[in-house]
């Protein structure tokens, strides 16, 4: 009688071995996945890094990795585009006005990104260009990093459209700015 628990404690001893190791190699295939999930991350924002410029200021008309984003002419008075201006910036969610001198024709403000972690800071100057109407310039620089996965120059690009939404005038690039 006294073999029969010891073959019980055997077999239970046997079946905790085992269980062991199946869950030894669970966690070997569970590494096995999470550093394969890893790389795969790894190589995506390597990828969408690479989609953009690895740069973080974009000023409209002097950076050459957006040839788009040029300096506007408005057919409107430089106090009425400074206004409306100030009215975009009031208007858009994520943007804060930290600064405007209607005299100079400047207008800087914040641009935080959606998830409110990063933040731009964006200049714009409204200049008259000798026939009435005015010509408006914007950079955008982001705080930190050196590279801004394109965030300035959509930032400047809402901004030229924002503000042409706004001030409902046709729009003219400048041959010079």
């Amino acid at each position: 009688m006294t073999r029969a628990p010891a073959l019980g404690s055997q077999r239970l001893a046997q079946r905790r071995a085992a269980l062991r190791a199946r869950i030894r190699k669970l966690g070997f295939y569970a590494g096995r996945v999470l550093s394969g999930l890893l790389v795969v991350m790894l190589v995506v924002v390597m990828a969408l890094a690479m989609a953009w410029p690895p740069i973080n200021r974009v000023e409209a008309g002097q950076t050459p990795q957006y040839p788009d984003i040029q300096p506007v002419a408005w057919s409107l008075s430089q106090s009425r585009v400074w206004n409306g201006v100030r009215e975009v910036v009031a208007a858009t969610d994520g943007w804060t006005e930290v600064g405007a001198h209607e005299g100079s024709g400047t207008v800087d403000f914040e641009a935080r990104s959606r998830s409110r972690l990063f933040v731009d800071d964006v200049h714009v100057r409204v200049e008259p260009n000798g026939e009435g109407g005015s010509v408006v310039f914007a950079v955008s620089a982001s705080r930190v990093g050196r590279g801004d996965f394109g965030q300035n120059a959509r930032t400047l690009r809402r901004l030229f459209a924002a503000l042409h939404e706004n001030l409902g005038a046709s729009v003219d690039e400048p041959s010079a700015p």
